[in-house]
């Protein structure tokens, strides 16, 4: 209590000497303190600030308050996190994930259809310009090889093989799916692009029987719609049971598959005795007993079958290319053709591969001619090719000659020998005719 009251005493002067300095300011005034009117403070005035007066952001170290620092590494501020999806929302997001999926998948093989479609249309178109070119020229052709195997394909199998052990060679699909005892001891097919434009896209399978035949199947390549894969093979081998271009043919009656110019033709032998001849591409070509080859060019062959001569490159159900009782052969151009009138008396033609017919009235070598038959025509080969002819109701002979065309001789001769003993002078003349005037070989009409 006495601490107290001697500091109370210690500063009292002090508050009394102050107290009395503050009246005699009042007293100076004239007012108190309390009764001075401040104004107030007015809004602030926008003013325009030069940009050159504005002071430059320091980029030096020591211009950096911590302050600075502190606020320009302040993390961002985090996003809220998503809500995680429901089971159904992921559903719906996988089937639209397929369903683009599978869209452009579907593109790629319809753009692939469409591109196989237009690759077979277009051999089709190339098949047929060949065979019309060739068939409006005097061709020459080449012999086809009697025992060349080249392009053909004959396997046999060890042990029998499954449809799914065959996919090296297919897929082969078979006609009826619950048909399982099927397995393939042979394989027969014609290798892949070797026949130049045809398309080889006929396969034969066939299953040795226990009385000692084969069964054979035939399956005609067709566009796969099975296969999901865009980028594997599109195509499979479909079991036919006929062919598409003669329904006659039946799958069941194939005694026996063989190929014959080096592939270029199918020859099937049936059950009823015939041999039924087709393309590669499995289209029906012609039937009969008597099947022989003699010609082929461009990979086309040339098949005379029961008198008629067809070409393999010839458009569907075309017509025979020549007709006639006998064929004889002569080098790699002409052709001798025997026919019988109505009196069953033979007469002769000279044709060529394209199915032209020499006119002797007109020297041409034509489809229409009115003079291109003969009573006599024979080719004789000592010192040259040349045929002597007699013109069917004519009293004399001719003859006529290849120099890179065919040219008639000067003279007619009444009799066959004197047409053999004239041709050293007749050589001679149409050497010489060739040589000064090559424009008067038979023309092509």
């Amino acid at each position: 209590m006495k601490k107290i009251l001697l500091l109370t005493l210690a500063f009292l002067p002090g508050f009394l000497f102050a107290q009395s300095a503050l009246q005699q300011l009042e007293q100076m005034a004239g007012q108190s303190i309390h009764d001075v009117y401040v104004p107030p403070v007015p809004d602030p005035t926008p003013v325009d600030v030069d940009e050159d007066d504005q002071p430059q952001q320091s980029t030096h170290l020591k211009d950096y308050t911590p302050a600075q620092e502190q606020e320009e590494t302040k993390p961002a501020a985090q996003p809220a996190q998503p809500k995680p999806k429901t089971a159904e929302e992921m559903w719906q997001e996988h089937l639209e994930q397929e369903r683009k999926r599978q869209n452009e998948v579907n593109n790629i093989l319809n753009e692939s259809w469409h591109k196989y479609k237009e690759d077979q249309d277009k051999e089709q178109v190339l098949i047929r310009n060949c065979y019309e070119r060739f068939i409006e020229t005097q061709p020459t052709v080449r012999p086809v090889p009697q025992f060349s195997s080249v392009g053909e394909r004959n396997i046999v199998f060890d042990n029998p093989k499954s449809m799914q052990e065959l996919r090296d060679w297919g897929p082969f699909y078979l006609r009826d799916d619950n048909d399982t005892l099927f397995r393939a001891d042979y394989i027969r097919y014609v290798q892949h692009g070797y026949t130049g434009l045809h398309s080889s896209t006929v396969r034969f399978l066939g299953m040795r029987l226990a009385n000692g035949r084969v069964e054979w199947r035939m399956f005609k390549e067709d566009w796969d719609y099975s296969n999901t894969n865009p980028h594997g093979d599109l195509t499979a081998y479909k079991e036919k049971k006929s062919l598409d271009t003669n329904t006659k043919i039946k799958s069941k009656d194939i005694w026996d598959v063989k190929m014959a110019a080096e592939g270029k033709v199918f020859l099937l032998e049936m059950k009823n005795g015939n041999t039924v001849v087709i393309r590669p591409n499995g289209d029906f070509l012609c039937e009969g007993r008597n099947i022989s080859f003699h010609g082929q060019i461009d990979g086309m062959v040339f098949v005379e079958c029961d008198g008629k001569l067809y070409c393999s490159g010839a458009p569907l159900y075309a017509d025979p290319i020549l007709t006639g009782d006998e064929f004889t052969y002569y080098g790699t151009r002409t052709i001798i053709v025997q026919n019988h009138d109505e009196n069953n008396q033979p007469y002769y033609r000279l044709a060529t591969y394209g199915g032209k017919c020499y006119d002797f009235q007109k020297h041409e070598w034509t489809r229409t001619g009115k003079h291109d038959q003969y009573s006599y025509l024979q080719c004789f080969r000592n010192d040259g090719d040349h045929f002597i002819a007699k013109p069917k109701g004519k009293d004399y002979y001719v003859i006529l000659a290849y120099w890179g065309g065919l040219y008639k001789g000067q003279k007619k001769y009444k009799t066959l020998e004197e047409a053999h003993a004239a041709w050293p002078q007749e050589k001679n003349y149409i050497a010489n005719k060739r040589n000064k005037h090559p424009g008067q070989s038979a023309k092509l009409k």
